[in-house]
């Protein structure tokens, strides 16, 4: 299921990931890539991410109260966005 729903994706690296790893080494950097919006439910899945870095893009709104049941998150980074605060 790690491939499913992406219609719309053109290229994916996956070089170096232990695709088999347990879930405190994850990570999710997609930094100066055009996204705009707010941030999307469906992240709220991806609860065993360690790293998420999304700056440089238009995300606006909040930052949605689901992060906080992240347990294994080290590093949060959303510079250069609308973001206004967090959702609570």
């Amino acid at each position: 299921m790690l491939f499913h729903n992406l219609t719309y994706l053109t290229e994916l690296y996956l070089d170096g990931v232990n695709i088999s790893a347990q879930g405190n080494e994850w990570v999710l950097r997609l930094s100066n890539t055009l996204l705009s919006g707010p941030v999307d439910k469906s992240l709220a899945k991806l609860q065993s991410l360690s790293v998420i870095q999304l700056d440089r893009n238009d995300i606006s709104g909040l930052i949605p109260r689901f992060f906080a049941n992240f347990s294994n998150m080290r590093v949060f980074s959303w510079g250069g966005n609308n973001i206004s605060a967090l959702q609570f």
